[in-house]
């Protein structure tokens, strides 16, 4: 039976508050990008660095992050080489003015375009653009569709252009967007993404060099003496290798040590 009080609980704590993010379109793109979002917030975006695993992306928690520590463990890194990327990006609320009946979107502005609209931005002559009353629109040009080949510009509207109050009400919070992931959801990605973590058991250290046993006497019996026993030398043993293969317990056992748990 499915059990809803958990998804409830996973719902809150891994969904983003927005059903999806918006992108630009190849060509032209119409916007306008909004003011902030909380009265006691003067910047108009939420810059975020996230490590994306797989085609998942795990907000980066400077100092504690579960990944972070994952990419810098000499047992669980090498099996996470090429596997996770880390970016940074700008969270922004803003409005498709071609589409204006799918309200209001997050955007993860990628760094290349946010500088382009934070420099008009801070030069006079334009203003700050995301002001409610005397902002602008603006068009977002993207040429390509590659990582590498994509390129954008920033094309602001001549005329200021008030923003529709009711938009305003509807804002994300973008301090909400992305939560702190638990080892148990960073688990859950790597099973997803069908990513095989090589983990030792915790504990396990290379063998030293190999001690011969100390013999232990054999009782004699009275009448019938006993040959003594010959001591049997030990196998060496091995030092122990990381495990391939998926192991969700040894994964989170692993994660735990890294996050300073038991």
């Amino acid at each position: 039976m499915l059990d809803i009080e958990q998804l409830k609980k996973d719902l809150g704590q891994y969904s983003s508050t927005v059903g999806s993010f918006w992108k630009p379109k190849v060509g032209r793109n119409y916007i306008r990008i909004l003011p902030p979002w909380k009265p006691d917030t003067h910047l108009f975006y939420k810059p975020v660095r996230l490590h994306w695993v797989g085609s998942r992306s795990v907000l980066c928690t400077p100092g504690n992050c579960i990944v972070c520590s994952m990419l810098q463990d000499p047992v669980l890194a090498p099996s996470l080489e090429g596997k996770i990327n880390t970016i940074n990006r700008f969270l922004v609320n803003m409005v498709d003015l071609e589409d204006k009946d799918s309200g209001v979107h997050v955007w993860a502005m990628p760094p290349i375009i946010w500088n382009q609209f934070a420099q008009f931005c801070i030069d006079p002559q334009w203003g700050d653009l995301t002001d409610s009353k005397t902002g602008r629109n603006v068009t977002v040009v993207r040429e390509g569709s590659g990582v590498k080949s994509t390129k954008y510009q920033i094309i602001p509207d001549p005329q200021q252009t008030e923003v529709d109050p009711q938009l305003l009400t509807k804002m994300h919070d973008l301090d909400k967007i992305y939560t702190k992931a638990t080892p148990e959801y960073i688990i859950s990605l790597l099973q997803d993404e069908s990513i095989d973590v090589a983990v030792a058991p915790l504990g396990s250290q290379p063998a030293s060099a190999p001690q011969q046993p100390t013999p232990t006497p054999v009782p004699q019996q009275p009448t019938q003496p006993q040959a003594p026993s010959t001591p049997v030398p030990q196998q060496p043993t091995q030092p122990q290798t990381p495990q391939t293969g998926f192991d969700p317990q040894k994964v989170k056992d692993a994660l735990n040590r890294l996050m300073g748990q038991k």
